[in-house]
């Protein structure tokens, strides 16, 4: 876990497909959020629009996990009978705005659960790193957070050029 910056940040392996080292993944994935956060386009567009978040701590979780895991996920709560890449729990931005729960200025957007067998495969279908590919999915992981979808291919092509705009900096 990392809480720095106004982010709290946990992250669990429970995969053993890559060898994944915690500490760089929570200092990227902060590189990322600071890099997202800063867009304040893209944070007026958000479900945090209407919220100060100069003085609140964002928490984000993340989950690594191998196809088995993320196949049971996706049957349970997407009723989808297959392995996936990136599921999100969007806690925050999925709860409607008279119900959001923010205490003591602690914003719990939800959790990004990564296939890393999955992301192994694409990033090896893409010509990637496991990382490159790993941080790709983070980022379209945290743009769900933050309420924002792909149900139009004006929606998936603005989340792709998102993505690649927050995964410069690494």
């Amino acid at each position: 876990m990392i809480t720095q910056n106004n982010f709290d940040i946990s992250f669990i392996n429970e995969q053993t497909i890559v060898e994944i080292d915690d500490n760089i993944v929570l200092k990227n994935a902060l590189k990322i959020l600071i890099s997202t956060f800063n867009d304040k386009k893209l944070i007026k567009n958000s479900a945090l629009s209407d919220i100060n978040i100069s003085n609140s701590i964002v928490n984000i979780d993340i989950l690594a996990c191998d196809d088995k895991k993320i196949h049971e996920i996706n049957k349970e709560f997407r009723q989808k009978n297959k392995p996936t890449d990136v599921i999100s729990f969007a806690i925050f931005a999925d709860t409607p705005k008279e119900f959001r729960f923010i205490a003591n200025n602690y914003i719990s957007l939800g959790q990004i659960i990564i296939s890393s067998q999955t992301t192994l495969k694409q990033a090896n279908e893409n010509n990637k790193t496991f990382e490159e590919e790993f941080y790709f999915l983070f980022s379209h992981g945290t743009l769900h957070l933050l309420g924002f979808d792909h149900q139009t291919d004006e929606k998936l092509d603005f989340m792709l050029k998102k993505q690649d705009d927050m995964i410069k900096l690494l």
